[in-house]
């Protein structure tokens, strides 16, 4: 795939270049946003909902944007509820400013229909704004939406995307006329050397016999001073059916890194996520090889896998995950075998949970080691000072959270964290039909 020149002067990419390295972190104008429903209607299907503005990953931005403009309905039997975000205007670390961003998710329920709509749009993405130019894309708009009929001729699962963009705009200083520079194709990005390339969105439809998936993004815009990635309008729908007793919610992971220093932001590795109506009772499994998160915190061996069943009067699910080993420092601390697991029922109105880590043994400098003979807090070679918690568990009305082990890396000082890696992740609650 070939991309499309756009020739833009030396001195205008070297300022874009500037500008965008000294990007403040992000801050927002006054915004308005809400949650509203129609008339509520419990149905035997789970609904899920989301959008979002922009998404920045990767590159020389220490930490990504998060999200702009998020809204979310998720996994939910009830047809009839709305939720919209709007925010007037963002600058977003990497990328620029965003304005007029306006989110609408909703389930709804007519006639013979039910359907789950997710809609996005951002009026204005500027992503350059220097003395000598500007760069900006206007009318960026991603809906995705499915839909079951109960009878008729179109009958069953049935998903729709659509995305849009009303154009790019070259305003040279000095005023100077603008430019109109030619949208990209599928097959042909637009690349403005020195600055960024700009290349249309993915769209994904999904669907089988107990359900469907429809994914939108507008834009996927690669900013070439800071090697960064920016989704710009994503919308996603779904819609599952056999919510008879519960709604699940819950995932597990091996490895979660909140990362505010050195470290690379990985998220959550080896990520399973629990479908709303669960799986059918198949156990679901995932694995890698190696989590490697800047030779500091190595993890090999991670998997994570689930299971969940419901039937009329009665819902169960379990979420697991572990890793054979993880290294700090080298080998300068091992810990081998890690694993949480978490079971919860629900019969009725009475849920029941319980929950379990473990570990097979603990190396420090090549000698075996008791759990208590660890302080809390220690040095590690090329590491630094880290903390050390296992066995976390947290009960809730639905459900319960585990962490095997807890890894927290330290400030000089041990006053301020730097990162905070979660090994062995499990959690999951069944939410009760109406909720």
């Amino acid at each position: 795939m070939r991309s499309r020149l756009v020739p833009v002067a030396t001195a205008l990419a070297v300022a874009a270049s500037t500008a965008l390295m000294m990007a403040p972190t992000s801050t927002a104008a006054p915004a308005a946003g809400g949650d509203s429903s129609a008339k509520l209607t419990n149905t035997n299907f789970a609904f899920t909902a989301t959008g979002y503005g922009t998404l920045v990953e990767g590159g020389m931005v220490p930490a990504d944007s998060g999200t702009t403009g998020f809204s979310t309905i998720a996994c939910t039997n009830q047809a009839g509820k709305t939720r919209d975000n709007y925010i007037a205007e963002v600058n977003v670390p990497g990328l620029g400013t965003i304005s007029g961003v306006r989110t609408d998710v909703q389930t709804r329920q007519r006639k013979n229909k039910v359907f789950s709509l997710a809609k996005h749009s951002v009026a204005d993405v500027s992503i350059l704004d220097t003395p000598l130019g500007s760069l900006s894309i206007t009318g960026v708009s991603a809906t995705s939406r499915v839909t079951y009929t109960k009878s008729g001729p179109d009958k069953g699962f049935k998903t729709a995307t659509n995305t849009s963009v009303l154009g790019i705009k070259l305003q040279p200083a000095g005023g100077l006329p603008a430019q109109t520079l030619p949208l990209p194709t599928p097959d042909q990005p637009i690349e403005i050397p020195g600055l960024a390339t700009i290349s249309l969105g993915k769209s994904i439809e999904k669907k089988n016999r107990q359900g469907a998936t429809a994914y939108a993004n507008a834009l996927f815009i690669h900013v070439i001073p800071t090697d960064t990635t920016v989704k710009v309008a994503r919308s996603a729908a779904k819609l599952e059916r056999g919510a008879v007793s519960g709604i699940f919610n819950g995932n597990s992971s091996p490895v979660r890194a909140d990362v505010i220093g050195d470290l690379i932001r990985v998220g959550r590795a080896v990520n399973s996520i629990m479908p709303c109506t669960g799986t059918d009772g198949e156990l679901k499994k995932k694995s890698a090889a190696s989590v490697n998160l800047a030779d500091q915190v190595v993890v090999d061996g991670a998997y994570s896998q689930q299971r969940a069943n419901q039937v009329k009067g009665r819902a169960s699910g379990t979420e697991e995950s572990g890793v054979a080993k993880i290294s700090l420092g080298g080998d300068a601390l091992v810990i081998e075998g890690l694993q949480a697991k978490v079971n919860v029922v629900r019969k009725g109105g009475k849920v029941t949970k319980n929950g379990f880590t473990k570990f097979v043994g603990i190396t420090a400098g090549g000698q075996a080691q008791e759990l208590d003979q660890l302080p809390e807090t220690i040095e590690i070679p090329g590491v630094g000072l880290v903390k050390l918690e296992f066995n976390l568990k947290r009960k809730t009305a639905w459900g319960m959270k585990v962490v095997a082990l807890r890894i927290t890396l330290l400030e000089a000082g041990g006053d301020d964290v730097d990162s905070v890696v979660n090994i062995g992740e499990a959690k999951l609650r069944i939410q009760p039909l109406g909720s």
